[in-house]
């Protein structure tokens, strides 16, 4: 799967849902629960974001998984990455 790259470097317009289908619902009704968390560069450790449905928004550069479970407690993990631009660079000179 291709990262999603957002448009300015630091910019923070991303979106990243979850489709999913099969599993057994909740007596809720809910499909399924979601746990999202967050990792800067993929490699350090995951931090969990406070978000429990199948979409988030506004967010950033990084590697974002998130942990599907259904009633029978079947679980499916996915990682998505979101990239950004490099800074734009300048000089400025001075002449006299």
């Amino acid at each position: 799967e291709q990262p999603l790259t957002i448009s300015c470097n630091g910019d923070h317009s991303a979106s990243l849902a979850a489709h999913v289908q099969g599993g057994r619902r909740f007596p809720s009704g809910l499909p399924y629960t979601y746990q999202w968390s967050y990792s800067i560069d993929g490699v350090a450790a995951y931090a969990s974001l406070p978000f429990t449905d199948s979409l988030i928004s506004g967010r950033g550069a990084g590697f974002y998984k998130v942990l599907i479970k259904d009633k029978n407690n079947n679980t499916t993990t996915k990682i998505h990455q979101i990239v950004q631009p490099d800074k734009v660079a300048y000089d400025v000179t001075v002449k006299n």
